[in-house]
């Protein structure tokens, strides 16, 4: 996943386990996970000294894009296991599903205690409410507003 410039440049750069690079000038980049934004401005003004604050602002635009990546990096990684797990379980027999449903339900419960922060990570937690009704249509069984919203919300984020 990469995030991009208005003319199609790379603002960050993700790898391996949801780590982003990000630029710090002349065609170097460094991990996300290992820089700040106060280091990356210092480097990119010790390489690009000529330059004025439009370029500048591409590489704070760069940080915010990892930044952002990584804010709900745990939620990710637990939405690919859920994923995984889920579909085992999908196909587990049944001497298998119990421990296969086991898994599944002890990824949600990790997922229940992260704090999401981005759309993706409200999205991941979507996933964990559909996991919880078996995939099927979600309906708490009344019909109050604000239980109606909630049903809305999350078809929405799984719909997204």
């Amino acid at each position: 996943m990469t995030a991009k410039t208005k003319d199609n440049s790379n603002k960050a750069l993700l790898i391996g386990h949801y780590d982003p690079l990000v630029p710090t000038g002349r065609g170097s980049w460094v991990p996300y996970s290992q820089t700040s934004l106060e280091d990356l401005l210092f480097k990119f003004d010790r390489a690009y000294p000529e330059y004025t604050d439009e370029p500048r602002e591409d590489v704070i635009a760069a940080w915010e894009a990892a930044n952002e990546m990584m804010t709900d990096t745990q939620l990710l990684h637990l939405e690919e296991e859920l994923k995984s797990a889920w579909a085992y379980e999908k196909r587990a027999e049944d001497e298998d599903f119990a421990a296969a449903y086991a898994v599944s339900e002890a990824i949600v419960n990790r997922m229940l205690k992260i704090e999401a922060h981005t759309l993706r990570g409200f999205k991941a937690k979507a996933l964990a409410i559909s996991w919880c009704h078996n995939g099927d249509e979600i309906d708490f069984g009344e019909e109050t507003t604000d239980l109606q919203l909630v049903v809305s919300i999350i078809n929405d984020l799984l719909a997204a």
